[in-house]
C-alpha cells in the first residue's frame, strides 16, 4: 500500500503542466475582441439614443412655433374685407396682420415672420398700430423682433411660404368642374384639397373619390424680391401653407450639425376664410375674410 502511495506522490510532483504560450494569446485575443464588441455596441446604442432625443426636441420646438404663428394667423381676419396678409410678402417673409387684447375691440397689429438663411433663426417682427381706421391703419415703421426658433432651413425646392387662393376647379382638357347644382366649383388649390361628393365634369361625367383638380396646386406669386408679393395676389390669400427643416437646440448634448443630423421636416396650413365659398359659380374673385 504505501508503495502505490509512494508512486501516486511521485507522479503528482512530476505533472506540472499548464497553459502555453499560444493559449494564453488565444485567450487574450477572444477578450480584446469581446471587450471592442461591447463598446461598439454601446457607442451605436448612444448614438441612436442622440438621433432619438435630437428628433424630439426639433419636432416639440417647431411644433410649439407652428401652433405660435397659426395662432396670429386665425386672428389675421379683423373684420370682413380686410386683407390679412399684406403686399410685401415672400417664400421667406410672411407679413400679416393680426389683433390682440382682452377689450371689446381689440388692437390691431402687423407681424413680418421672417427666416435669416444665413444664421438659420426665424424671427418675429411686430409693428404698433401708429393711426388711421379699419382697414387704412398706420403701424409703426420700427418693429419689436423677437426669436421664434433658430436651426431652421428650408426643404430644397420646397419655399418656406406657400399662398394658395379659391379658384376654379379644372381638369386636365382644362374645363371646369360642376358642384350638385350645375354651378362653376371653387376651391382652395393648394395640392391638396379633393373634390367633393356630388361634383361632376363639365361634360356630366362622375368624379372619383379624393380627386385632386388637374390645376391644383397653382400658387400666389411670392417672388424673393424688394416688392415681393403684388398687392393683387395679396388681397387674395385665403391659406397660408409653412414648410421648414428643424434641427435640435444642442441642449442636453443634442447634435446641432444639420449636415450630419437629419433635421425633422415640418409642416403646418391655415385657412383665412371665415366661411365657405358659396355656391354662385363664375365668382370673379373669393376673398379671404369674409
Amino acid at each position: 500500500m504505501s508503495a502505490r502511495l509512494a508512486t501516486a506522490a511521485r507522479r503528482l510532483r512530476s505533472d506540472q503542466s499548464g497553459f502555453t504560450l499560444v493559449e494564453l494569446l488565444v485567450v487574450c485575443l477572444v477578450s480584446i475582441i469581446v471587450v471592442i464588441a461591447l463598446f461598439t455596441f454601446q457607442e451605436v446604442v448612444l448614438r441612436g439614443s442622440n438621433r432619438v432625443f435630437a428628433k424630439v426636441d426639433a419636432t416639440q420646438r417647431a411644433r410649439t412655433t407652428l401652433e405660435q404663428i397659426e395662432s396670429r394667423l386665425r386672428s389675421a381676419c379683423l373684420s370682413e374685407n380686410i386683407t390679412p396678409i399684406q403686399a410685401g410678402s415672400t417664400n421667406t417673409k410672411l407679413s400679416f396682420l393680426s389683433r390682440y387684447g382682452s377689450a371689446a375691440s381689440l388692437t390691431p397689429e402687423k407681424h413680418e415672420i421672417a427666416l435669416n438663411a444665413s444664421t438659420g433663426v426665424l424671427t418675429d417682427t411686430t409693428y404698433a398700430v401708429t393711426g388711421g381706421t379699419a382697414p387704412n391703419w398706420t403701424f409703426s415703421s420700427t418693429g419689436t423682433s423677437r426669436r421664434l426658433l433658430d436651426h431652421v432651413t428650408q426643404v430644397p425646392g420646397e419655399p418656406l411660404f406657400r399662398y394658395y387662393a379659391y379658384g376654379i376647379a379644372r381638369d386636365s382638357s382644362s374645363q371646369p368642374y360642376l358642384d350638385a347644382a350645375g354651378n362653376t366649383y371653387m376651391m382652395l388649390l393648394d395640392g391638396s384639397s379633393t373634390l367633393p361628393t356630388g361634383t361632376t365634369t363639365s361634360a356630366g361625367g362622375n368624379v372619383s373619390a379624393n380627386t385632386i383638380p388637374a390645376n391644383s396646386p397653382s400658387p400666389l406669386p411670392a417672388p424673393e424680391t424688394a416688392a415681393g408679393m403684388p398687392a393683387d395676389s395679396a388681397k387674395l390669400a385665403a391659406e397660408v401653407v409653412i414648410t421648414m427643416r428643424v434641427g435640435a437646440s444642442g441642449q442636453l448634448g443634442d447634435n446641432v450639425n444639420l449636415a450630419t443630423t437629419n433635421p425633422v421636416t415640418v409642416q403646418n396650413s391655415v385657412v383665412l376664410r371665415l366661411t365657405p365659398v358659396p355656391s354662385e359659380g363664375n365668382l370673379p374673385t373669393v376673398s379671404p375674410c369674409e
